[in-house]
């Protein structure tokens, strides 16, 4: 088995194709740490990893501080091991503060599992993902997207959910918090259809005591659920029995988080991200969690992805079960997503999901990264 001989940290600005604007943020460019491992027989794999500071606090300069944090490994001689060890505390919390550290771990994780050429489901605990998967062929393997229709000029929003109506999206997310929310819904619902599945996005913008009125009104236009309708910290201030269900983002974000919000409200539900949570194995500690009390998991993605966190939530996307999946934007939204591979979603959202093996699957080009890089720092173990 070789050896992890050293990680490479790049920041890397990703640029988006259209500014993106909801209620926390604004955008048209991604600061987003690329991780590059290196094993001593050449081996080489790529991670990726997207601090937000209104998410988890963390920043990309923060990242790099934590190059140094990071434990050497120890003897990896197998495929469990690799697992073991990304799945342990190889990068000491850098602070108390729920989160801190996940965009590391992940980019880190991924780089690491791709360099090893780890499978690593084989290796967690239940729930297992779909066995269904490891039995149909590669071709057969389908995932389906939807939309996200955003904050800004009416027109725009107009001309982008008609786009995707007559794509065949059968699913679509609605940005609110940004102006008057029940006249973005009524448009949304009008310019949609009444056969797409509508769910509203708040991003932490709205007060508790407007929640309640503002759950009756998505209700009554067939919304099916409200994601993070309040900051973090204040979700025992909503009140009890909601007219949807409420999907918590921002406010899960470790396996700690989950257990407090399952407390409070045993029907919510959460937004799960790779980056976001951890990587993979983090993210899989909430999602089993979860599943075991019955509360429903949907798949995120961070605003402007690029190709190994698409890959990665691609890959992750068909083998679990997932009441919504967001992502597969790919060259919709961002300019260049740095792999060889094109992951952007077909006709309705629908899209291939990669075989089993090396997680993810993908082919960085690493003229790409280096030419577009403002920062890289290498620690060698």
């Amino acid at each position: 088995m070789p050896r992890l001989a050293r990680l490479t940290f790049f920041h890397v600005r990703v640029p988006l194709r259209r500014k993106v604007s909801h209620a926390s943020h604004t955008r048209t460019e991604n600061e987003t740490l690329f991780v590059r491992a290196d094993t001593d027989d050449g081996r080489v794999g790529w991670g990726e990893g997207l601090p937000r500071e209104y998410v988890t606090g963390e920043t990309i300069e923060g990242c790099f501080d934590q190059l140094a944090r990071i434990e050497p490994p120890p003897p990896l001689p197998d495929d469990a091991a690799v697992v073991a060890w990304l799945h342990g505390p190889f990068l000491p919390a850098p602070s108390d503060r729920p989160g801190d550290g996940n965009t590391v771990r992940c980019a880190v994780e991924t780089a690491v599992l791709g360099a090893f050429g780890v499978d690593p489901f084989p290796f967690l605990r239940s729930p297992q993902p779909k066995a269904c998967l490891q039995q149909r062929p590669q071709a057969a393997w389908k995932v389906r997207y939807g939309v996200v229709l955003t904050t800004g000029k009416a027109w725009k929003r107009r001309a982008a959910a008609l786009a995707y109506r007559m794509w065949g999206f059968r699913d679509a997310k609605l940005k609110l918090g940004v102006g008057d929310d029940e006249a973005a819904a009524r448009q949304a619902r009008r310019w949609f259809g009444p056969h797409v599945a509508l769910r509203a996005d708040a991003n932490e913008a709205w007060e508790p005591a407007e929640v309640a009125a503002k759950c009756a009104m998505l209700t009554a236009l067939g919304f099916e659920s409200v994601e993070q309708p309040v900051p973090r910290g204040r979700e025992a201030e909503l009140p009890r029995d909601l007219a949807l269900p409420v999907v918590w983002d921002e406010s899960v974000l470790c396996p700690a988080d989950a257990k407090r919000l399952v407390a409070l409200d045993s029907t919510c539900r959460f937004n799960l991200r790779l980056s976001k949570n951890g990587g993979l194995l983090r993210l899989w500690d909430v999602y089993r969690f979860a599943v075991d009390r019955g509360v429903r998991c949907q798949l995120g993605c961070m605003v402007g992805e690029a190709g190994p966190l698409s890959a990665a939530g691609r890959w992750l996307g068909g083998r679990a079960e997932w009441t919504r999946l967001e992502g597969g934007f790919g060259r919709h939204l961002v300019a260049d997503p740095l792999t060889e591979e094109d992951w952007t979603f077909g006709r309705g959202g629908v899209a291939g999901v990669p075989a089993g093996g090396r997680y993810p699957p993908m082919s960085v080009r690493p003229a790409a990264v280096e030419a577009a890089a403002v920062r890289r720092e290498s620690r060698t173990f």
